[in-house]
């Protein structure tokens, strides 16, 4: 049944990326792209859940890293895309720009070279593929750090802005204060999650090819797994749910005849 959800969601992700629906939201195309990629990577993430639990073991890989797949297709693969691509509909100003689009390419592009190391089983990618997520996580989490601090990011209301919709039927529906509040505050706490967790990654990475010691399977589910699962991509969609993402285009203004 989660595998049916994930493909409807890949589909779904088919339909953002389509000209039609980029044109209709409020999203830059990367943006789409990238909403769309994360989707897709849930797809991969259900489909390895039915191999776990037909305990299936391709490319010869352990239960254990079978597993490991599933989670990080469910949560890597799939939120960094998706907290890059909202806060790409949000930016405001140059710097946090420069590190979402940055941060959205690479939170693309790293899943398939982590996982092509583990089917590979080559130590080169597989530090790569750790080093490019790396880079993407901080990247995205910089550039949300400088909306959910800024004075006048995430200020939805404003009319103006990129996203700022005028008020009206067009306009994303307004968050109290209180919640806005909240939200801001989650994305802080998002934003700050995986400093450290994504150097363990690394750290994981290169010891598996180098056979230097390093945190089990086990451990690094416990650290970096719940920081990245929970503190980064859970809290960050929650705080982005709380805020308010623009995602629809303001109506075209009718044209009235002066007579």
């Amino acid at each position: 049944m989660w595998a049916a959800v994930c493909l409807c969601a890949a589909v779904a992700g088919a339909r953002v990326a389509s000209r039609r629906w980029r044109h209709a939201l409020a999203l830059p195309g990367l943006g789409a792209l990238t909403l769309a990629a994360g989707l897709g990577y849930l797809a991969v993430g259900g489909a390895w859940l039915v191999v776990s639990r037909l305990d299936l073991h391709p490319f010869g890989l352990s239960t254990d890293l079978v597993r490991l797949t599933v989670v990080h297709f469910h949560f890597a693969a799939f939120g960094l895309p998706v907290l890059g691509a909202a806060a790409l509909a949000a930016v405001d100003w140059l710097a946090s720009r420069l590190a979402l689009v940055s941060g959205c390419t690479t939170s693309v592009a790293g899943p398939p070279l982590v996982a092509a190391g583990f089917a590979l089983d080559s130590s080169l990618l597989l530090v790569l593929g750790a080093l490019v997520v790396t880079y993407a996580a901080w990247a995205v989490a910089f550039g949300t750090f400088l909306l959910a601090t800024s004075t006048s990011a995430l200020d939805l209301d404003t009319p103006g802005r990129r996203g700022g919709l005028p008020p009206g039927p067009a306009a994303p529906p307004r968050r109290p204060g209180r919640a806005r509040a909240v939200g801001k505050a989650l994305l802080v706490g998002s934003a700050l999650s995986p400093i450290i967790p994504m150097l363990l990654a690394v750290e994981w990475a290169v010891a598996r090819g180098t056979g230097l010691p390093s945190l089990s399977l086990h451990a690094m589910a416990s650290t970096h797994g719940v920081l990245n699962g929970v503190g980064f991509v859970v809290a960050g969609m929650v705080g982005w749910l709380l805020v308010g993402v623009p995602l629809q285009r303001p109506a075209a203004p009718a044209v009235t005849g002066t007579g």
